[in-house]
C-alpha cells in the first residue's frame, strides 16, 4: 500500500517577507533570527527560506563542528601543557635563593665520563637538582643549554642564550 504525501505549502507570508527583506540586502541568516525572535515555528520559517532557497540548509555544515572540536581540544591541551610547564619551572628554582649563585656546583666531575649528550644531560640535572645555573655553562649542546639558562628566569645574562628568540624573550622579562 502506497501512502501519498502531501507537501504542505509554505506561509506566503513569511515567503513573501523573506523574499523582500533579502532583496533589500538583509542577510538570510539575520531574517531567520528574525522570524523567529518574533514567534514563528522553526519548521515554518525553514520551509518558507527552503521555497525561496532551495539549497538553503539551517544546520552548519559538520567540518565547522568538526573544526570548533578540533581549536577547543587544542586550546585545552595547550593550557593544561602550559600549566605543566610553568609548574616545572617554579620546581626547577625551588632550591632556594642562596643555590642560585651562577657557580658550577661541586659534583660537576661527575659529568666528565660518557658520550658528549651524557654529560650535557648529566649538567642539566645537576643545575635542575640544585637550583644553579653554573651547570648550564657546561653543557655543549646549544638548545638544551638555552632551555636551561632560560629556567633561571631574571637570574641569567641573556646574552649567553644563543638561539636569538629565546634571547629577545629573556631580555624582554
Amino acid at each position: 500500500m502506497q501512502v501519498n504525501k502531501m507537501k504542505k505549502q509554505p506561509n506566503m507570508v513569511l515567503v513573501d517577507y523573506i523574499k523582500t527583506t533579502t532583496g533589500q540586502g538583509f542577510h538570510l541568516e539575520r531574517v531567520r533570527k528574525a522570524l523567529l525572535d518574533v514567534g514563528h515555528k522553526r519548521r515554518d520559517v525553514h520551509h518558507a527560506i527552503r521555497s525561496v532557497f532551495p539549497d538553503y540548509n539551517a544546520l552548519p555544515k559538520l567540518p565547522a563542528y568538526t573544526a570548533m572540536a578540533a581549536l577547543l581540544i587544542i586550546a585545552l591541551v595547550s593550557g593544561v601543557l602550559m600549566v605543566r610547564f610553568i609548574n616545572s619551572q617554579g620546581s626547577f628554582l625551588s632550591g632556594g635563593s642562596s643555590a642560585i649563585t651562577g657557580q658550577a656546583v661541586a659534583e660537576t666531575p661527575g659529568c666528565s665520563t660518557g658520550t658528549s649528550e651524557e654529560k650535557d644531560w648529566c649538567h642539566y640535572q645537576l643545575a635542575k637538582a640544585h637550583a644553579d645555573i653554573g651547570p648550564c655553562r657546561e653543557i655543549s649542546n646549544y638548545e638544551l643549554r638555552d632551555f636551561c639558562l632560560d629556567a633561571f628566569q631574571g637570574y641569567v645574562d641573556c646574552t649567553l642564550i644563543a638561539d636569538p628568540i629565546l634571547e629577545q624573550q629573556c631580555m624582554a622579562r
